[in-house]
């Protein structure tokens, strides 16, 4: 019994016994040989599958109901008036960034006052 030889193009390793034969071997998939004719309903399903499916037809016409207040913020952040981006989120945000600031200062000069303290041991 003669088989048809395999036409190498590099999709998929062929599995034959030889695992030298079969590491540098390459053969064709199943699904787009066209002695079976599996490629043409492979093709078909494809077709009719994306001429079917409405989810191309949902995401062009569906918003969900937050992203209206997402792109308002959004804007509010992307206008020029000279702010920086850590202070356009209002009062709250000015709050943080001034509070911040204190505490860093505060734990400088608590640093500063401990090495100086540190460099001069009181005297016994």
């Amino acid at each position: 019994m003669m088989t048809k030889p395999q036409r190498q193009t590099p999709f998929l390793i062929n599995s034959t016994k030889d695992s030298h034969r079969s590491l540098c071997t390459l053969r064709r998939p199943s699904w787009t040989q066209r002695e079976t004719g599996t490629a043409r309903i492979n093709v078909a399903r494809a077709a009719v599958r994306t001429f079917t499916s409405s989810s191309a037809r949902r995401a062009a016409t569906d918003v969900h109901p937050g992203y209206g207040q997402i792109r308002g913020t959004m804007n509010k952040f992307q206008v020029d008036n000279g702010m920086p981006i850590h202070l356009k989120g209002g009062v709250f945000d000015n709050l943080l960034f001034v509070s911040t600031c204190v505490l860093n200062a505060v734990g400088l000069s608590m640093t500063l006052g401990f090495i100086y303290d540190m460099s001069f041991p009181k005297k016994a």
